[in-house]
């Protein structure tokens, strides 16, 4: 998926927002970032995609802050606030006729946790409304014969928190025996995960974590390192979680399952689908 024109405000508000995270309400040291930025906006390719532009800002505030994870407390704090609720979910999960396809659901339930695209959220009340949240989940059937002719399983994560809702589809997973590999970024970017985050949320317990070879809000298999690519063409199923991922990889020339609410105007029009929609995405090259 290529930058469209709409991307160029989302990376002002990204910009805004973690100037406050690194400078609180700072008006003149945020506006002294925006003033920057902009002489930036030239090396933007409109070739490649989001997350692509994306490095090029934070790669900026890290130059400009000579802070390298500004997002790092509020990484820690989600964790630890989604394992408080572990309990709340199993329970969930325990009850329900259809423990994987509530699995899914609560794992793109926990995509609601990003900085990069939103200052707050409330999972609280969105585990509260899970029984009446409207998940399109059309592409589930061809999940399930998916799964069952797969036994490599990479799963690629998204964002820190987040990754504690990934625990309990991973989980259903491995109860089906499945060989699961959990990706995650090569270093801090936004809020998304590393390998520290993961192994903080519980991940290493079902799958083996690794990492790609660069960072991005996404991932470009063009990029990533031989271990990785032959990784992700040799595994018998991909499963990708957010927005960022499926910007990245939506134009790969192998299938994929994405899992995401849609967060903009330009992804929603490139699926049809409304934003705030929580969906399971099947991606198959030849469609």
């Amino acid at each position: 998926m290529k930058i469209q024109l709409d991307c160029i405000p989302c990376l002002f508000n990204q910009l805004i927002r973690t100037g406050k995270f690194i400078y609180g309400n700072d008006i003149n040291k945020i506006k002294e970032l925006i003033d920057g930025f902009g002489y930036h906006l030239k090396e933007i390719d409109f070739n490649l995609t989001p997350p692509h532009a994306g490095q090029i800002l934070y790669d900026y505030i890290i130059e400009k802050s000579g802070i390298e994870d500004p997002y790092g407390k509020i990484k820690k704090e989600s964790i630890n606030l989604v394992k408080n609720k572990k309990p709340l979910m199993q329970k969930i999960i325990d009850s329900s006729s259809d423990k994987l396809l509530t699995a899914i659901e609560l794992s793109i339930l926990g995509n609601i946790i990003d900085f990069g695209a939103t200052e707050s959220f409330d999972f609280e009340k969105e585990l509260e409304n899970l029984n009446t949240e409207d998940f399109n989940l059309k592409d589930y059937k061809i999940f399930k014969e998916k799964l069952n002719n797969s036994t490599t399983i990479l799963f690629i994560g998204d964002n820190a928190g987040e990754t504690v809702f990934d625990t309990f589809l991973l989980k259903e997973l491995k109860d089906r025996g499945k060989n699961l590999i959990y990706a995650v970024r090569e270093s801090p970017i936004i809020n998304d995960a590393t390998y520290e985050d993961a192994i903080m949320s519980g991940i290493g317990e079902y799958a083996e974590i690794v990492k790609p070879g660069h960072t991005l809000s996404g991932l470009d298999i063009n990029l990533t390192n031989d271990k990785f690519r032959n990784l992700f063409y040799s595994s018998d199923m991909i499963i990708s979680k957010g927005q960022g991922n499926f910007e990245t990889l939506s134009d790969c020339k192998r299938d994929i399952f994405f899992l995401f609410r849609v967060k903009c105007k330009v992804v929603s029009e490139l699926l049809n689908e409304p934003i705030g929609e929580a969906i399971l995405h099947y991606h198959f090259p030849n469609n």
